[in-house]
């Protein structure tokens, strides 16, 4: 047929075209329906099949794990109740007065006998009102020494008797260790107070540094009067040993725990204890490390015994928490638990053998109907494909219309163009966050330009990412090239903003495109989306457009002598970068105009307010009531700062006019505290302590501290860099309750308390140059600054402690 004739051919008629659609339709789908048929009866059969197996099996977990509690639960009464009952007969059979000298060779015969009948028990002492002590002992070697302490004229005399395996005397030894005293003891006085059988917790004993439990009984008259006690101690690891002999599946474990989550008895009797101050003691379910163990012990917390179910990394696993018999009048539970495949794994593996023969057969009939239906699927796939690029090419032409009818966008004298292009640029991607960032300090600093948020329609500026918390990112941006990351957490590039940037923001996938001076990366233009995303080419290509806009305005900068292309220079932390005044007539790309307090500063005058102010009346309400009419408590934030400055100078060149210099900061930290609205404040020394309460009218004192925090770091950063001088300045701020002291008038005397003790900690303990925030300030500024999560570390007086880092404000 002629090429003209087929160009201009009449169209078919409807009937045609619909029939042959009904056609196409009917080959696609009959053999598609025919196999789907015959896939969904092999995947129900298997379905039910595995559900019915696996519910049965189910079943008769539960039953094994009712089974083995019985076991311990028999096991531990026979561990515990006999020797309970001993010292009840003990403690019944002396009457005298003078039991412990008359009739001595004869206790000591008794108890030595019940320890020898007994494994689990390991000494057995006794001792009356006068302190006098008789302890026979078990050995490491399995013989039984006996210690005795006599008071005689008001003397103790300690000695040791040695026995042989056969129970045959072979010496006696007299010990200087005179400091025992039985009456001082948990189990004596438990035994006296409470006039009957007592129980003490669990410790580690001191001489065979194994956990173990005392069961004490009092020793009483005819009358009812009390003439001392008896106790046996039990050595623990045997029930650890027995729990270890337990087989729960294939990788299943028990343990014992009290009510408190201290563990009584455990498989690995080594991981019981720990050291604590230079002292063992027993360890908590939490300090054994087992996450899973903890889930299932949280479970038992919130609803009590019984079997649950759980899902932790990708594993279910069946728990059951039931308790122990009260034999010692103790809340003791067991909690076992067990991998659910170490029960069904095998119903599971024969279901998937059976359902992949199954499978094979429907692949093959799958792979003719697929064949079949492939070329009638790929026209329509075709026509979706050349529709949605004629829609994203619309779309972008449109928003290139927006963006070259806006006459500030090129114009680099304007800096709210910046902001335009965020704007729509985020509306065309349709993703969180656009951002324009600029290498500063040498390219060791990133810092945001203009970032637009959707979620508020909010534009941010003046976030920092410096080199040396993220090199590797740093390096990423330099290399001048397109970052196309799906998963920003997990990518090696971006890996390192996953704690203080994107786990903040909530950012899963980026798209990052360079910026150019010439031939120089001067900044990145990034694209932010909160779930994982996959950067078409047309959308890449659209964002190298939008890249390029940029760094044309940039260009027009350079050229006709407007701000740098990034002009303001950061000087958080850096002593050799200050900041700079734009010219007459400009405005700086930031949008970051000086106030009249840094003008004042910059002159010389005083500040607004005067450093010494002291708190009105109101700002010390309310007080506790019962701390007297001086003196109460409040919530409140505090920031303290060290600042070295006979250490800057050491490390600087030579210094003469030192006052000046201190006089001249001492200025801008008052006008800084007056701007935040902080009246409560002292400077001694090198030392500066400000707070800020409720009563400051703000809602969250927090923020204000915070703010005011970064505003000391900046001007103590522009300050030493003006005099040639390392920065030398720590902070750290705290939250919590502070005690003031006023006096008649209303006027603040003296403060302190555990969160001044804390925020001094946070400085003491901080990084040159840097904020440190502690866990309580944390919690009430994550949501509206930028922190850095810096770890755990041990502070003598206050344990473990969780630190971040102050980088900016969201």
């Amino acid at each position: 047929m002629p090429i003209d004739e087929t160009l201009y051919a009449s169209p078919e008629p409807d009937h045609v075209r619909r029939n042959r659609r009904q056609r196409n339709l009917l080959r696609s789908t009959v053999p598609i329906a025919f196999v789907v048929l015959i896939l969904t009866a092999v995947l129900s059969i298997a379905y039910f099949s595995y559900r019915s197996n696996k519910k049965a099996v189910l079943m008769l977990s539960n039953d094994v794990l009712d089974s083995l509690n019985r076991r311990v639960c028999e096991e531990v009464e026979s561990y515990m109740s006999p020797a309970a009952h001993m010292v009840e007969i003990v403690g019944n059979v002396i009457k005298d007065d003078n039991f412990l000298f008359e009739r001595l060779h004869e206790i000591d015969s008794l108890t030595r006998g019940i320890i020898r009948t007994y494994p689990q028990l390991a000494s057995f002492p006794v001792a009356d009102t006068r302190g006098n002590f008789l302890m026979p002992k078990k050995m490491p070697d399995g013989t039984i020494h006996t210690k005795l302490i006599e008071w005689q004229d008001g003397q103790p005399l300690v000695s040791w008797m040695r026995r042989n395996a056969a129970g045959i005397a072979t010496g006696t030894e007299k010990s200087v260790d005179a400091s025992y005293d039985p009456r001082n003891r948990t189990w004596y006085k438990g035994a006296v107070e409470k006039r009957g059988l007592f129980w003490t917790d669990v410790y580690i004993f001191y001489s065979d540094k194994k956990p173990g439990i005392t069961a004490s009984y009092p020793i009483r008259d005819s009358g009812g009067r009390i003439l001392g006690a008896l106790g046996l101690d039990f050595a623990l690891d045997n029930l650890s040993h027995f729990l270890k002999t337990l087989r729960i599946g294939k990788t299943g474990l028990a343990l014992i725990l009290n009510e408190q989550g201290q563990v009584i008895a455990f498989p690995n009797p080594s991981r019981m204890m720990t050291k604590e101050q230079g002292k063992l003691r027993p360890r908590s379910i939490k300090e054994l490390g087992d996450p899973t163990l903890l889930r299932a012990f949280n479970h038992y917390r919130i609803s009590g015994h019984g079997h649950y179910t759980f899902d932790m990394s990708g594993i279910r696993y069946i728990s059951m928490m039931s308790p122990l018999p009260k034999t010692m009048g103790k809340d003791w539970s067991v909690l076992m638990v067990v991998p659910e495949d170490d029960f069904v794994g095998f119903v599971a593996s024969n279901n998937r053998n059976t359902l992949l023969l199954s499978l094979v057969i429907v692949a093959i009939s799958a792979v003719l109907a697929i064949l079949f239906a492939l070329q009638s699927f790929r026209a329509d796939k075709t026509a979706q494909m050349v529709s949605k690029w004629r829609q994203q090419l619309e779309t972008q032409s449109t928003a290139f219309s927006q963006l070259t009818g806006k006459p500030a966008i090129f114009d680099p004298h304007q800096p709210e163009g910046m902001g335009q292009i965020t704007e729509i640029t985020a509306e065309v991607f349709n993703v969180e966050r656009v951002g324009v960032w600029r290498l500063e300090n040498e390219n060791k600093m990133l810092v945001s330009e203009d970032i637009y948020r959707r979620e508020n329609s909010g534009h941010t500026q003046g976030l920092e990412l410096k080199r040396e918390q993220y090199p590797g990112f740093l390096e990423a941006v330099q290399s001048g090239v397109f970052l196309i990351i799906t998963h920003a957490a997990e990518d090696p590039r971006t890996a390192e903003l996953k704690e203080t940037y994107l786990k903040t923001l909530g950012t899963v996938a980026m798209l990052i495109a360079p910026l150019f001076l010439g031939e120089k990366v001067c900044g990145v233009l990034t694209f932010e989306k909160v779930d994982a995303r996959t950067w078409s080419p047309e959308e890449m290509n659209f964002a190298e457009a939008v890249a390029g806009i940029i760094s044309t305005r940039l260009s027009f900068g350079e050229r006709d002598g407007a701000p740098k292309h990034f002009e303001k220079k950061a000087n958080r932390g850096h002593a050799q970068d200050r900041e700079q005044e734009p010219s007459a007539g400009e405005v700086p790309l930031t949008g970051t105009v000086k106030d009249d307090s840094d003008i004042a500063l910059e002159r010389g005058e005083a500040p607004d307010v005067p450093l010494d102010q002291k708190p009105s009346v109101g700002d010390l309400q309310p007080f506790a009531e019962e701390n007297g009419a001086g003196t109460g408590t409040k919530e409140m934030t505090v920031l303290y700062a060290e600042l070295r400055i006979h250490k800057a100078i050491a490390e600087g060149k030579p210094f003469t006019d030192a006052i000046a210099f201190i006089e001249k900061l001492t200025l801008s930290i008052g006008s800084l505290a007056g701007r935040h609205g902080i009246s409560v404040q002292r400077m001694t020394g090198d030392t500066y302590i400000c707070m800020s309460g409720a009563a400051t009218g703000k809602e969250n004192h927090a923020h204000v501290i915070a703010e005011m925090a970064m505003g000391m770091q900046r001007r103590c950063a522009q300050l030493f860099d003006e005099e040639s001088l390392p920065m030398w300045a720590r902070f750290g701020i705290s939250t919590g309750q502070v005690i003031l002291q006023r006096d008649h008038n209303g006027e603040l005397l003296n403060f302190w308390g555990e969160t001044v003790n804390s925020a001094s900690i946070m400085a003491a303990y901080g990084i040159r140059g840097e904020i440190q925030v502690a866990e309580s300030s944390y919690a009430l500024l994550k949501a509206d600054f930028l922190l850095q999560d810096r770890g755990s570390f041990f502070v003598e007086g206050q344990g473990e402690i969780t630190t971040y880092l102050l980088s900016g404000k969201l």
